[in-house]
Formats: structure tokens, sequence, C-alpha cells
């Protein structure tokens, strides 16, 4: 079984510094993927991206992407 979750900015002014996956319980979880979206697109706010492997059929496993971001200082003075 495999699953998927994001975490975005804000906004698209906000700029993603780090981002990062988890998984509970972390022995089961097995990470395919971990990689950032939309960073160059000034429509859409940028992200992070995790994909998971489930290791266990009879387990279920909980999963969590995070971002990290900064806001422009264009976007706070408007």
């Amino acid at each position: 079984m495999v699953a998927s979750v994001v975490a975005t900015c804000e906004g698209p002014d906000d700029l993603l510094v780090a981002g990062g996956c988890s998984a509970e319980p972390l022995w089961l979880g097995q990470l395919i993927n971990a990689k950032p979206f939309a960073v160059q697109n000034e429509a859409t706010a940028a992200g992070w991206r995790c994909d998971f492997r489930n290791a266990s059929n009879a387990t279920n496993i909980e999963i969590a992407a995070e971002v990290y971001c900064v806001r422009s200082r264009a976007a706070t003075s408007e």
C-alpha cells in the first residue's frame, strides 16, 4: 500500500526553505519519494510532497509532510 501527503506554503509569494516527511510507526513507513513542487510557479504556493509505502499488511501508519516557508518582504509590505 502506498500513500502520499503534501504540505504547502500559505501563498505563492512565500519562499520554500525546506521540507520534511515522517511516518509513525517509523519502522513500517518506507519513504519512496520526498521532493519540493511548484517552487518556480508564481501563481501557485510551493510545497513538499512525501510518498510512503507501508511495509505491513496488518498495521496502519500515519504519515506527515512538513514545510518551512518565509514570507517575502514585498508580500508583507502590501
